[in-house]
């Protein structure tokens, strides 16, 4: 692709082009000088855009990984090609402090009159690295805490609040209810033991939502109807939060167990019994 027909204009066709763009754009030579920078680069790097001008793109990439780029910039010379960097692996730029920012780069041959180039697209990913980890921490959490969850004798099981299927199903609750994990998952739980409410469904949900907690009896129907434990009656307190619903019942229609309702993901298990 050749943008520069007129060599005296090169620098004022690659300054409107990178400047306009929303994150940092460098433009590299044959040779690794950086030829030019917008200013989201000075933002990103730290540098004043003369630091940058003119010296080695290796500037700007940790020391740890200068050998090999020499290398891989003679590479896209010569098979040039719209792709991205290091695909696959975890990149990083240097900023002007010393500091590391984790970075995606998408590369871009460009043609001009005076010689091949490479745009370079550098985008910082830093919050979406935090959000990964984030993810992975709760995910780590939310395991930890259902092995416990499964540990229990109780029947527990954890419901969407406004959608009401089932996210977690442990022993305790297969064997109580009769349904096994891979059954009961993605039901509704009203539907799937037919709950009997001894008051409309609307407003035990309304003092959830004014109160943040709801007690009183329900019934539940196991899958075998005929046995005697088919229907029996629980004590139940019922706490809500934004996502989803811990709910926990307990074998002896004498006790009492409290449902919690916890926020994203699970936390530490509160889940309590004690005498009616």
């Amino acid at each position: 692709m050749s943008l520069f027909t007129e060599p005296g204009r090169m620098e004022d066709r690659f300054q409107l082009v990178v400047e306009a763009a929303l994150h940092a754009m460098i433009i590299v030579g044959t040779d690794g000088l950086i030829a030019l920078v917008n200013t989201q680069t000075e933002k990103l790097f730290g540098y004043d855009r003369q630091e940058l001008l003119g010296q080695p793109v290796e500037m700007l990439i940790p020391e740890r990984f200068r050998g090999d780029h020499g290398g891989h910039r003679s590479g896209f010379f010569a098979a040039p090609s719209v792709r991205s960097m290091g695909a696959g692996r975890d990149l990083f730029g240097l900023r002007g402090d010393g500091s590391e920012v984790p970075v995606e780069i998408g590369l871009n041959p460009i043609s001009a009159a005076d010689g091949q180039f490479v745009l370079a697209s550098i985008i910082d990913i830093t919050e979406r690295k935090q959000r990964e980890v984030e993810l992975s921490d709760r995910t780590v959490t939310l395991k930890e805490q259902a092995a416990l969850l499964e540990l229990a004798h109780d029947a527990i099981f954890v419901r969407e609040f406004k959608a009401n299927g089932i996210i977690f199903w442990n022993g305790g609750a297969a064997e109580l209810y009769g349904w096994k994990a891979e059954e009961a998952r993605g039901h509704s739980s009203h539907e799937l033991l037919q709950t009997v409410f001894p008051q409309p469904l609307a407003v035990i949900e309304a003092e959830l939502d004014r109160n943040g907690k709801w007690e009183g009896e329900l019934i539940h129907t196991r899958r075998d109807r005929h046995l005697d434990m088919g229907r029996s009656g629980r004590r139940i307190e019922l706490r809500r939060s934004p996502r989803c619903s811990l709910r926990a019942d307990i074998r002896s229609a004498g006790r009492r167990c409290r449902l919690l309702r916890l926020p994203g993901s699970f936390r530490r298990p509160r889940v309590r019994s004690r005498p009616a």
